[in-house]
Parts: C-alpha cells; structure tokens; sequence
C-alpha cells in the first residue's frame, strides 16, 4: 500500500490547501513529514498519517488516498 500523491494534491486543490504546511495543519501532522509526502520521498502511510486523513478530509473515504502495490 502506498500513498497516492496525485490524489492527494487534487483533494488539496478542491480544498484550496495552497502549500505543505496548510496541508500539515489540517492533517496534525510536521511540515517536513507533508513536504516529504508531497514529494514522494515518503511513499508508505504511517498510522498518524492514515488517522489525520481521516481526521482533515472526513467526506473522503480513506482508500482514496491510497494505492494498492
């Protein structure tokens, strides 16, 4: 399992989250672990990740975010 950044940054665009640290306020999570995300260097989810997308997007449903490998 893997994130799916482009997901991701789609959802952020719809949300109007412009930036690394917007997106770390809304999901509880640091800048540098979002920038990491955002960049892919970062490709499995951590539970704190998987928790604070649940948290930030409630009307998405959490394999959205998610890409099966």
């Amino acid at each position: 399992m893997k994130i799916d950044v482009e997901a991701l940054k789609m959802v952020m665009e719809k949300e109007k989250i412009r930036n690394s640290s917007q997106l770390a306020k809304r999901l509880g999570l640091s800048r540098s672990t979002t920038c990491r995300i955002l960049k892919g260097e970062r490709q499995k989810p951590s539970p704190e990740f998987l928790e604070g997308i649940k948290r930030g997007f409630p009307n998405y449903p959490l394999d959205h975010f998610l890409l099966c490998s």
